[in-house]
C-alpha cells in the first residue's frame, strides 16, 4: 500500500504501524518538505536512493518521526548545501550523503548511534560536522575524501573507527581519540597529510591498531596505550614523518609494523627483559617487523637489537 503526498510517494510498512518514503514523484523542486504523518500514522524512514541524484536539491525538511534514512537517500545531490537531523534518527544506511559535493554543515540529534559506511564519502565542501555524544560508531570511509574538512570532535562515548574512516582528509590537522575508543581500522586516517598530531589519552581503552591506520600522515611522534590486544601487520606503515614512537607491545603483533618508517630508535615502557621476553613470545613480529629500528630504550637502559649492524 502506497499514497502520494505532494512530491514523495509513501508506502505503508509491513506491520502497517508507519510509513516510508520511498520515491521522489515529478514536479518537486528545489525544496522538499517530508510529512512527519500520513493518515494518523508516521513517517519513520527515508527508503534507499529516494532522491540519490537530484542535482537540483538544495533542501530538505526531515520531520522529527524519522528514525532510519538508508542506503544512498541523497547520493549525489550535488546542491544540497546543510542538513539537521532531527532528534528521532537513530542511523543512516550505506552511502547516505555519499557525492553531495556541496554540502558543506551536519549536525545531529543526541540519539544518533552508527554513522553507515560511505555516508559522507566524498563531500568535498563538508567543513563542520558536530557529532553527538550518542554516537558509538564511525563506519568505514565514512568521511573518506572530505579534504575540506580541517577538524571534527569525535564523540566521548565513541568505541569504533571503522576502515578508511577519515581517509583521504587532507585537511585535517589533529585528532584526539576518546577514551572509550577501543578499536581504530585499517588505513582509518591514511593519507591525511596535515595530520600532525594524535593525542590518545591515559585513561584510554584503545585495543586494537589496524593497518595504516595512520599511513601517510605528518606525524611525528606518537605515544600509544600502556595495555594493548593487538598491533596488526603494517600498523605504523607509511608513517614517513614519524620520528618517535612510545609502546608497551601487545599481546598481538603483525609483521612489518614500522615498514616506510624513519624511525631507528623506540622507546619501550617496559624493561629490558619484558622486551626480550615479548620478542621471545613474538619471534615472527621481531624478526620482521622492525623496519630501520636499532635501539630499542628501555626504562632500564636501551637494547641494541641483535641483528642490527
Amino acid at each position: 500500500m502506497y499514497a502520494k503526498w505532494e512530491v514523495v510517494e509513501l508506502t505503508l510498512a509491513e506491520d502497517k504501524r508507519s510509513y516510508t518514503v520511498t520515491k521522489l514523484l515529478s514536479g518537486a523542486g528545489e525544496q522538499v518538505v517530508i510529512p512527519s504523518h500520513h493518515e494518523g500514522l508516521p513517517v519513520a524512514a527515508i527508503g534507499d536512493a529516494v532522491f540519490r541524484g537530484k542535482t537540483d536539491l538544495v533542501s530538505v525538511e526531515i520531520p522529527d518521526t524519522i528514525k532510519r534514512i538508508g542506503a544512498y537517500a541523497f547520493s549525489d545531490c550535488t546542491a544540497l548545501t546543510s542538513i539537521t537531523m532531527p532528534h528521532s534518527v537513530e542511523k543512516t544506511g550505506t552511502g547516505a550523503f555519499e557525492g553531495c559535493t556541496a554540502l558543506a554543515s551536519v549536525r545531529f540529534s543526541e540519539r544518533f548511534e552508527t554513522l553507515g559506511v560511505r555516508t559522507f564519502a566524498g563531500c568535498t565542501a563538508l567543513s563542520e560536522v558536530t557529532l553527538p555524544n550518542s554516537l558509538t560508531k564511525i563506519g568505514g570511509s565514512a568521511f573518506l575524501d572530505c579534504v575540506g574538512l580541517t577538524s571534527i570532535t569525535l564523540p566521548r562515548y565513541l568505541e569504533e573507527i571503522g576502515p578508511r574512516a577519515f581517509g583521504g582528509c587532507t585537511g585535517l590537522e589533529t585528532i584526539d581519540i576518546p577514551d572509550f575508543v577501543t578499536k581504530i581500522e585499517e588505513y582509518a586516517f591514511e593519507n591525511c597529510e596535515k595530520l600532525s598530531v594524535v593525542t590518545i589519552g591515559e585513561k584510554t581503552t584503545l585495543w586494537s591498531l589496524g593497518t595504516g591506520a595512520f599511513s601517510g600522515t605528518a606525524v611525528q611522534n606518537l605515544t600509544l596505550p600502556k595495555k594493548m590486544g593487538a598491533l596488526y601487520g603494517g600498523a605504523f606503515s607509511g608513517m614517513k614523518k614519524l620520528q618517535s614512537l612510545t609502546f608497551s607491545g601487545a599481546e598481538l603483533i603483525g609483521r612489518s609494523i614500522m615498514e616506510e618508517t624513519p624511525i631507528t630508535t623506540l622507546t619501550f615502557t617496559g624493561k629490558v627483559e619484558e622486551f626480550q621476553a615479548m620478542h621471545e613470545k613474538n619471534a615472527d613480529w621481531y624478526l620482521n617487523s622492525l623496519g630501520n629500528v636499532t635501539h630499542v630504550i628501555c626504562s632500564d637502559g636501551t637494547f641494541l637489537i641483535p641483528f642490527a649492524e
